[in-house]
Protein backbone atom coordinates (compact mmCIF):
# COMPACT_ATOMS: atom_id res chain seq x y z
CA UNK A 1 0.00 0.00 0.00
CA UNK A 2 3.48 2.57 1.04
CA UNK A 3 4.54 1.78 -2.48
CA UNK A 4 1.20 2.02 -4.00
CA UNK A 5 0.54 5.70 -2.38
CA UNK A 6 4.32 6.70 -3.05
CA UNK A 7 3.40 5.93 -6.78
CA UNK A 8 0.57 7.61 -6.69
CA UNK A 9 2.11 10.59 -5.49
CA UNK A 10 4.78 11.64 -8.51
CA UNK A 11 2.72 10.12 -11.40
CA UNK A 12 -0.87 11.28 -10.43
CA UNK A 13 -0.69 14.14 -7.90
CA UNK A 14 1.56 15.99 -10.48
CA UNK A 15 -0.91 15.88 -13.07
CA UNK A 16 -3.42 16.85 -10.46
CA UNK A 17 -2.15 19.65 -9.17
CA UNK A 18 -1.02 21.36 -12.79
CA UNK A 19 -4.75 20.98 -13.32
CA UNK A 20 -6.17 22.35 -10.24
CA UNK A 21 -3.54 24.64 -11.04
CA UNK A 22 -4.79 25.53 -14.56
CA UNK A 23 -8.12 25.78 -12.99
CA UNK A 24 -7.54 28.72 -10.72
CA UNK A 25 -5.09 30.21 -13.57
CA UNK A 26 -8.66 30.35 -15.37
CA UNK A 27 -11.04 31.46 -12.86
CA UNK A 28 -9.04 33.80 -11.66
CA UNK A 29 -7.07 35.60 -14.48
CA UNK A 30 -8.27 34.34 -18.13
CA UNK A 31 -12.42 34.04 -18.17
CA UNK A 32 -12.21 37.87 -16.20
CA UNK A 33 -9.94 39.20 -19.15
CA UNK A 34 -11.02 37.17 -22.37
CA UNK A 35 -13.46 39.39 -24.05
CA UNK A 36 -13.83 39.04 -27.48
CA UNK A 37 -14.44 35.70 -28.81
CA UNK A 38 -11.17 34.82 -30.11
CA UNK A 39 -10.07 35.56 -26.47
CA UNK A 40 -12.53 33.55 -25.24
CA UNK A 41 -11.87 30.20 -27.27
CA UNK A 42 -8.46 31.23 -27.38
CA UNK A 43 -8.15 31.80 -23.81
CA UNK A 44 -6.06 34.90 -24.24
CA UNK A 45 -6.78 37.26 -21.76
CA UNK A 46 -6.21 40.63 -22.57
CA UNK A 47 -5.02 43.87 -20.71
CA UNK A 48 -8.22 46.28 -21.05
CA UNK A 49 -6.18 49.04 -20.15
CA UNK A 50 -4.31 48.61 -23.17
CA UNK A 51 -6.44 47.33 -25.90
CA UNK A 52 -9.32 49.81 -27.45
CA UNK A 53 -12.63 47.88 -27.45
CA UNK A 54 -15.11 50.52 -29.72
CA UNK A 55 -17.90 48.94 -28.09
CA UNK A 56 -17.26 50.12 -24.76
CA UNK A 57 -17.48 53.43 -26.14
CA UNK A 58 -20.86 52.95 -27.76
CA UNK A 59 -23.68 55.25 -25.24
CA UNK A 60 -26.63 53.43 -27.57
CA UNK A 61 -29.01 51.09 -26.16
CA UNK A 62 -30.83 48.75 -28.09
CA UNK A 63 -32.85 50.51 -30.67
CA UNK A 64 -34.62 47.90 -32.53
CA UNK A 65 -37.24 44.85 -31.51
CA UNK A 66 -35.82 40.80 -30.95
CA UNK A 67 -37.94 38.29 -32.48
CA UNK A 68 -37.80 34.93 -31.32
CA UNK A 69 -40.38 33.59 -33.06
CA UNK A 70 -41.09 33.59 -36.79
CA UNK A 71 -45.19 34.45 -35.59
CA UNK A 72 -43.97 37.36 -34.25
CA UNK A 73 -42.89 38.90 -37.66
CA UNK A 74 -45.97 39.90 -38.58
CA UNK A 75 -47.34 41.65 -35.68
CA UNK A 76 -46.02 45.05 -36.53
CA UNK A 77 -44.84 46.55 -39.48
CA UNK A 78 -41.35 47.39 -39.91
CA UNK A 79 -38.82 49.76 -42.22
CA UNK A 80 -35.99 46.90 -41.88
CA UNK A 81 -36.27 42.81 -41.18
CA UNK A 82 -33.54 41.26 -40.55
CA UNK A 83 -32.09 37.75 -40.98
CA UNK A 84 -28.43 36.91 -39.84
CA UNK A 85 -25.88 35.34 -38.40
CA UNK A 86 -23.36 36.51 -35.25
CA UNK A 87 -22.83 40.17 -37.19
CA UNK A 88 -26.09 40.69 -36.78
CA UNK A 89 -26.47 39.41 -32.94
CA UNK A 90 -24.05 42.21 -31.91
CA UNK A 91 -26.71 44.39 -29.51
CA UNK A 92 -25.79 47.96 -29.75
CA UNK A 93 -23.07 47.51 -31.58
CA UNK A 94 -25.07 45.77 -34.54
CA UNK A 95 -25.24 47.57 -38.15
CA UNK A 96 -29.19 47.89 -37.26
CA UNK A 97 -29.43 49.40 -34.54
CA UNK A 98 -27.18 52.47 -35.94
CA UNK A 99 -30.38 52.47 -38.45
CA UNK A 100 -33.18 52.38 -35.45
CA UNK A 101 -31.15 55.34 -33.81
CA UNK A 102 -31.58 57.12 -37.52
CA UNK A 103 -35.35 56.46 -37.89
CA UNK A 104 -35.92 53.59 -38.78
CA UNK A 105 -38.31 50.56 -37.33
CA UNK A 106 -35.89 47.60 -37.61
CA UNK A 107 -36.86 43.77 -36.23
CA UNK A 108 -33.54 41.51 -35.98
CA UNK A 109 -34.47 37.83 -36.12
CA UNK A 110 -32.46 36.17 -32.97
CA UNK A 111 -31.90 32.13 -33.06
CA UNK A 112 -31.88 29.70 -30.85
CA UNK A 113 -28.36 28.36 -32.72
CA UNK A 114 -26.22 30.14 -34.65
CA UNK A 115 -23.66 27.16 -35.81
CA UNK A 116 -26.81 25.52 -37.47
CA UNK A 117 -28.65 28.13 -38.74
CA UNK A 118 -29.03 29.08 -42.66
CA UNK A 119 -30.51 32.93 -42.39
CA UNK A 120 -30.38 32.67 -46.49
CA UNK A 121 -32.57 29.59 -46.56
CA UNK A 122 -34.43 31.22 -43.58
CA UNK A 123 -35.34 34.20 -45.82
CA UNK A 124 -36.45 32.73 -48.40
CA UNK A 125 -38.84 30.41 -46.81
CA UNK A 126 -40.35 33.35 -44.85
CA UNK A 127 -41.00 34.76 -48.24
CA UNK A 128 -42.00 31.77 -49.83
CA UNK A 129 -44.52 31.05 -46.86
CA UNK A 130 -45.83 34.48 -47.22
CA UNK A 131 -44.72 35.61 -43.70
CA UNK A 132 -41.89 37.61 -44.78
CA UNK A 133 -43.66 40.17 -47.15
CA UNK A 134 -44.49 43.76 -47.99
CA UNK A 135 -47.54 43.69 -45.03
CA UNK A 136 -44.91 43.34 -42.78
CA UNK A 137 -41.56 44.88 -43.75
CA UNK A 138 -40.21 47.33 -46.54
CA UNK A 139 -36.68 46.00 -46.77
CA UNK A 140 -35.29 42.45 -46.40
CA UNK A 141 -31.84 42.66 -44.97
CA UNK A 142 -29.92 38.72 -45.66
CA UNK A 143 -26.80 38.88 -43.68
CA UNK A 144 -24.26 35.94 -43.75
CA UNK A 145 -20.72 36.07 -42.89
CA UNK A 146 -18.08 35.02 -45.61
CA UNK A 147 -16.76 31.72 -43.79
CA UNK A 148 -19.81 30.11 -43.95
CA UNK A 149 -21.21 31.76 -47.50
CA UNK A 150 -20.43 28.59 -49.90
CA UNK A 151 -21.92 25.87 -47.88
CA UNK A 152 -25.28 28.49 -47.28
CA UNK A 153 -25.31 28.75 -50.79
CA UNK A 154 -25.21 25.23 -51.40
CA UNK A 155 -27.40 24.14 -48.86
CA UNK A 156 -30.27 26.49 -49.97
CA UNK A 157 -32.88 25.10 -51.34
CA UNK A 158 -36.43 26.29 -52.87
CA UNK A 159 -37.61 23.42 -53.07
CA UNK A 160 -37.17 22.16 -49.24
CA UNK A 161 -38.97 23.51 -45.99
CA UNK A 162 -36.27 23.17 -43.04
CA UNK A 163 -36.26 23.44 -39.44
CA UNK A 164 -34.47 26.34 -39.44
CA UNK A 165 -37.72 28.98 -39.99
CA UNK A 166 -38.39 28.06 -36.26
CA UNK A 167 -36.25 30.41 -34.25
CA UNK A 168 -38.10 30.00 -30.98
CA UNK A 169 -40.97 28.49 -29.58
CA UNK A 170 -41.48 31.56 -27.17
CA UNK A 171 -40.12 34.71 -27.16
CA UNK A 172 -36.94 34.91 -23.95
CA UNK A 173 -34.83 37.54 -23.08
CA UNK A 174 -31.48 38.00 -25.04
CA UNK A 175 -29.35 37.16 -22.65
CA UNK A 176 -30.55 32.93 -22.97
CA UNK A 177 -29.51 33.23 -25.81
CA UNK A 178 -25.68 32.15 -25.76
CA UNK A 179 -23.42 29.86 -27.93
CA UNK A 180 -22.41 26.35 -26.79
CA UNK A 181 -19.08 27.41 -25.49
CA UNK A 182 -20.07 29.86 -23.41
CA UNK A 183 -22.16 27.38 -21.17
CA UNK A 184 -19.30 24.60 -20.33
CA UNK A 185 -18.44 23.82 -17.25
CA UNK A 186 -15.59 25.68 -16.19
CA UNK A 187 -13.41 22.00 -15.83
CA UNK A 188 -14.12 21.93 -19.66
CA UNK A 189 -12.54 25.45 -20.40
CA UNK A 190 -9.84 24.46 -18.64
CA UNK A 191 -9.17 21.38 -20.32
CA UNK A 192 -9.77 23.27 -23.31
CA UNK A 193 -6.68 25.66 -22.22
CA UNK A 194 -4.47 23.07 -21.21
CA UNK A 195 -5.21 21.82 -24.62
CA UNK A 196 -4.39 25.04 -26.17
CA UNK A 197 -0.87 25.75 -24.25
CA UNK A 198 0.37 22.07 -25.44
CA UNK A 199 -0.74 23.27 -28.86
CA UNK A 200 -3.21 20.15 -29.13
CA UNK A 201 -5.98 22.20 -29.98
CA UNK A 202 -5.63 25.62 -30.43
CA UNK A 203 -8.45 27.39 -32.89
CA UNK A 204 -6.75 31.09 -32.79
CA UNK A 205 -3.88 31.75 -35.41
CA UNK A 206 -2.04 34.29 -35.15
CA UNK A 207 -0.34 36.60 -37.96
CA UNK A 208 2.35 39.39 -37.72
CA UNK A 209 0.95 42.41 -39.94
CA UNK A 210 3.16 44.78 -42.37
CA UNK A 211 1.02 47.59 -39.96
CA UNK A 212 -0.55 48.63 -37.58
CA UNK A 213 -3.82 48.14 -37.48
CA UNK A 214 -5.02 47.66 -33.79
CA UNK A 215 -5.10 49.49 -30.42
CA UNK A 216 -3.30 47.45 -28.15
CA UNK A 217 0.61 46.77 -27.09
CA UNK A 218 0.65 44.42 -30.11
CA UNK A 219 -0.85 46.67 -32.74
CA UNK A 220 0.64 44.75 -35.73
CA UNK A 221 -0.81 41.28 -34.19
CA UNK A 222 -3.52 39.60 -36.17
CA UNK A 223 -5.71 36.81 -34.37
CA UNK A 224 -8.35 35.33 -36.20
CA UNK A 225 -10.37 32.12 -36.68
CA UNK A 226 -8.74 29.03 -37.94
CA UNK A 227 -11.65 27.83 -39.14
CA UNK A 228 -11.27 31.50 -41.93
CA UNK A 229 -8.85 29.02 -43.36
CA UNK A 230 -10.12 25.85 -43.01
CA UNK A 231 -13.41 26.60 -44.61
CA UNK A 232 -13.96 27.04 -48.54
CA UNK A 233 -11.44 29.53 -49.51
CA UNK A 234 -13.58 30.45 -53.21
CA UNK A 235 -17.19 29.79 -54.37
CA UNK A 236 -16.32 27.01 -57.62
CA UNK A 237 -20.09 26.72 -58.38
CA UNK A 238 -20.53 30.43 -59.68
CA UNK A 239 -23.24 29.28 -62.13
CA UNK A 240 -24.92 27.62 -59.74
CA UNK A 241 -24.75 30.03 -57.50
CA UNK A 242 -25.92 32.69 -59.72
CA UNK A 243 -29.15 30.48 -60.36
CA UNK A 244 -29.67 30.36 -56.58
CA UNK A 245 -29.50 34.13 -56.13
CA UNK A 246 -31.60 34.98 -59.15
CA UNK A 247 -34.57 32.83 -57.25
CA UNK A 248 -34.07 34.63 -53.88
CA UNK A 249 -34.44 38.13 -56.10
CA UNK A 250 -37.35 36.65 -57.61
CA UNK A 251 -39.11 35.58 -54.54
CA UNK A 252 -38.50 39.36 -53.17
CA UNK A 253 -40.07 40.89 -55.67
CA UNK A 254 -42.84 38.73 -56.24
CA UNK A 255 -43.32 39.72 -52.34
CA UNK A 256 -42.94 43.19 -52.83
CA UNK A 257 -40.37 43.64 -50.18
CA UNK A 258 -36.31 45.68 -51.39
CA UNK A 259 -33.90 42.43 -50.76
CA UNK A 260 -30.85 43.79 -49.71
CA UNK A 261 -27.94 41.03 -49.18
CA UNK A 262 -25.15 42.07 -46.50
CA UNK A 263 -21.93 39.84 -46.69
CA UNK A 264 -19.76 40.40 -44.04
CA UNK A 265 -16.06 39.51 -44.31
CA UNK A 266 -14.10 36.85 -42.39
CA UNK A 267 -11.45 38.73 -40.44
CA UNK A 268 -8.48 36.66 -42.13
CA UNK A 269 -9.96 37.64 -45.45
CA UNK A 270 -9.92 41.32 -44.74
CA UNK A 271 -6.11 42.29 -43.66
CA UNK A 272 -4.82 38.79 -45.54
CA UNK A 273 -2.64 40.99 -47.80
CA UNK A 274 -1.20 42.65 -44.81
CA UNK A 275 0.28 39.66 -43.20
CA UNK A 276 4.08 39.65 -43.57
CA UNK A 277 5.27 36.49 -45.40
CA UNK A 278 1.88 35.39 -45.56
CA UNK A 279 1.97 31.29 -45.64
CA UNK A 280 -1.85 31.14 -45.34
CA UNK A 281 -3.56 30.28 -49.00
CA UNK A 282 -5.30 33.30 -50.62
CA UNK A 283 -9.05 33.52 -50.26
CA UNK A 284 -11.06 34.76 -52.98
CA UNK A 285 -14.69 34.21 -51.38
CA UNK A 286 -15.90 37.80 -51.70
CA UNK A 287 -14.63 38.54 -55.23
CA UNK A 288 -16.37 35.21 -56.50
CA UNK A 289 -19.69 36.21 -55.53
CA UNK A 290 -19.08 39.67 -57.06
CA UNK A 291 -19.00 37.57 -59.77
CA UNK A 292 -21.83 35.87 -59.25
CA UNK A 293 -24.18 38.91 -58.23
CA UNK A 294 -22.70 41.27 -60.85
CA UNK A 295 -22.49 44.99 -59.85
CA UNK A 296 -26.18 44.92 -58.07
CA UNK A 297 -25.73 47.86 -55.16
CA UNK A 298 -28.51 45.59 -53.18
CA UNK A 299 -25.58 43.45 -52.54
CA UNK A 300 -23.54 44.68 -50.26
CA UNK A 301 -19.92 43.43 -49.93
CA UNK A 302 -18.30 44.92 -47.26
CA UNK A 303 -14.83 44.12 -47.82
CA UNK A 304 -14.81 46.06 -50.54
CA UNK A 305 -16.33 48.97 -48.28
CA UNK A 306 -13.74 48.26 -45.52
CA UNK A 307 -10.74 47.00 -47.14
CA UNK A 308 -10.04 51.17 -48.45
CA UNK A 309 -10.41 51.94 -44.57
CA UNK A 310 -7.70 48.87 -43.86
CA UNK A 311 -5.37 50.25 -46.64
CA UNK A 312 -5.59 53.71 -45.15
CA UNK A 313 -4.15 52.54 -41.78
CA UNK A 314 -7.41 52.83 -40.06
CA UNK A 315 -7.17 51.05 -36.77
CA UNK A 316 -10.07 48.63 -35.14
CA UNK A 317 -11.63 47.71 -38.05
CA UNK A 318 -12.46 44.54 -36.40
CA UNK A 319 -12.07 44.28 -33.15
CA UNK A 320 -8.33 42.95 -32.01
CA UNK A 321 -9.27 39.70 -29.92
CA UNK A 322 -12.81 39.59 -32.10
CA UNK A 323 -13.89 37.70 -35.29
CA UNK A 324 -16.25 40.72 -35.74
CA UNK A 325 -16.14 44.71 -36.79
CA UNK A 326 -16.34 47.12 -34.01
CA UNK A 327 -19.62 49.13 -33.60
CA UNK A 328 -17.40 52.26 -34.92
CA UNK A 329 -17.78 49.95 -38.61
CA UNK A 330 -20.32 49.02 -37.84
CA UNK A 331 -22.37 52.49 -37.66
CA UNK A 332 -20.21 52.53 -41.39
CA UNK A 333 -21.50 49.70 -42.96
CA UNK A 334 -24.97 51.55 -41.74
CA UNK A 335 -24.52 54.48 -43.42
CA UNK A 336 -23.63 52.62 -46.98
CA UNK A 337 -26.98 50.70 -46.37
CA UNK A 338 -29.11 53.70 -45.89
CA UNK A 339 -29.66 54.96 -49.61
CA UNK A 340 -30.62 51.77 -50.53
CA UNK A 341 -33.86 51.52 -47.97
Amino acid sequence: MKRFLIKIAYTVLPLWLLFVGAYVYFIGYIEPNATGDLAVIGHLPMDKAHVYYPDQHNPLPILYEEIYDTAQIQDKFHDVLVIGDSFSQRGNGSFHNFLARDGYTVANVTPSNLNFWNPIQCAYELMKRGIADSTCCRTLIIQTGERYLPSRLNQFNPYQQATTTRIKSRPVPTDTVKEEYHVKNPLIKTRDLIFCRLGINDPVKKARLTMPLFTCDEPDLLLFFNEDITYEQNITDTAGGRTKVNTIRAMASERGVNLIFLLAPDKYDLYQEFIADNPYPAKTVNEDFRKIVGDDPHFIIAKELLLPLVKAGTKDVFIMDDTHWSSTTAEYVAERIKPLL
